[in-house]
């Protein structure tokens, strides 16, 4: 019951300031994704149109097998997909025994590596296509690699990748993990607003358990950030400029388990730090999400691998990711990964703050 009235009256609040929220959660964001989005257009644009992915086989086995599996990417289905070179840019390594533990119906050992980076999807479209041969040859016994199955592969992995989204899709798929950390300053400086007023302090000498006082803060939080999460969302889908065929459960899912990030982290926040701390921290983070979560700087356009490895692990890097996932394969299973990394990460947060408040919170 008080949960129910908690979440009817954060949605009211939210109600009265329509106006604001949408500006903020809403237009500014499109705002944003259009202006990027037809700033960096030929950087994306270039990338959508596939090139033929550049690869070296080295075969170290040299038996039917092994000439077998290279002449698979020589073939008129694959040899519109990759260009075999002594100079490519992902090189393939046939291991020695190969023919005879393929014959065998045993596993089987190739190994991808990639020179730079270049795109994820081309590599574990490399790896999809070796390990489909591999088990259609040990469950057929087939020697030839069935060309409809390559087709199917490449479809599933590029035409599907990264390589489809549109300037406007990658830009409102980046742009979250910023508007997060805004969301995140709008909860901690509410907890301020509610020191200063005293309303927290009144709260706080009532029979109310610290524990149910910051299980109610959490609860805020969370239909909070769904909401405003879900404004940012439908903003995209009326507009037509992205999200519009992903299914609405994944949505849902996706909307949960980010508002469970918020919720816990801004739950951490305001019970271990003061307002000034706080909104230092996310401002920090604001910095590097801006920097590296590749909203405002196209990762495409840059070739230093040093940034591109921080960029992998940008603060809040699974958020974007799971919007991209939505986006490419719209399945559960595509965003399975990113949901278990925001809810690991939010019950770590819930529960270190819970210990918190349980010894000394406010004292």
């Amino acid at each position: 019951m008080k949960a129910k009235i908690v979440s009817m009256l954060t949605i009211k609040g939210i109600v009265l300031n329509w106006k604001q929220i949408i500006i903020v959660y809403g237009v500014m964001p499109l705002s944003i994704c259009f202006v990027l989005g037809h700033f960096f257009k030929d950087v994306y644009d270039s990338a959508s149109n596939f090139d033929k992915v550049n690869i070296t086989i080295v075969d170290n086995d040299k038996s039917e097998e092994s000439k077998d599996f290279k002449n698979l990417f020589k073939g008129k289905e694959t040899g519109q997909i990759f260009n075999v070179s002594s100079k490519g840019d992902y090189i393939i390594t046939v291991n020695k025994g190969y023919g005879e533990n393929l014959k065998k119906y045993k596993s089987v050992e190739i190994t991808v590596d990639e020179k730079k980076h270049i795109s994820d999807y081309n590599e574990k479209l490399i790896k999809n296509i070796i390990k489909d041969y591999s088990e259609g040859f040990c469950t057929n016994n087939k020697k030839a690699y069935d060309a409809a199955m390559i087709t199917k592969t490449f479809k599933n992995n590029v035409v599907k990748g990264d390589r489809t989204l549109s300037a406007y899709e990658i830009e409102a798929s980046s742009l979250i993990g910023y508007m997060i950390i805004v969301i995140l300053m709008g909860c901690t400086k509410s907890h301020d607003i509610d020191r200063k007023t005293g309303v927290f302090k009144r709260l706080v000498s009532t029979p109310i358990k610290k524990e149910g006082l910051f299980n109610i803060n959490v609860l805020i939080y969370f239909v909070y950030s769904f909401c405003l999460g879900a404004v940012y969302i439908l903003a995209f889908i009326v507009s037509g400029v992205a999200f519009t065929n992903v299914n609405l459960i994944n949505w849902i899912l996706i909307l949960v388990g980010q508002s469970m990030f918020c919720a816990a982290v801004s739950g951490f926040c305001n019970v271990f730090f003061n307002k000034i701390y706080s909104q230092l921290i996310l401002t920090l983070l604001l910095v590097v999400e801006t920097i590296l979560g590749g909203g405002f700087i196209p990762l495409k356009e840059v070739n230093n691998t040093i940034y591109l490895a921080m960029a992998k692990y940008s603060p809040l890097s699974f958020i974007s990711s799971a919007y991209k996932n939505a986006i490419m394969f719209n399945s559960f299973q595509a965003i399975s990964a990113d949901l278990f990394i925001m809810i690991v990460v939010s019950t770590v947060f819930y529960l270190v703050s819970l210990v918190k408040v349980k010894t000394s919170w406010e004292e």
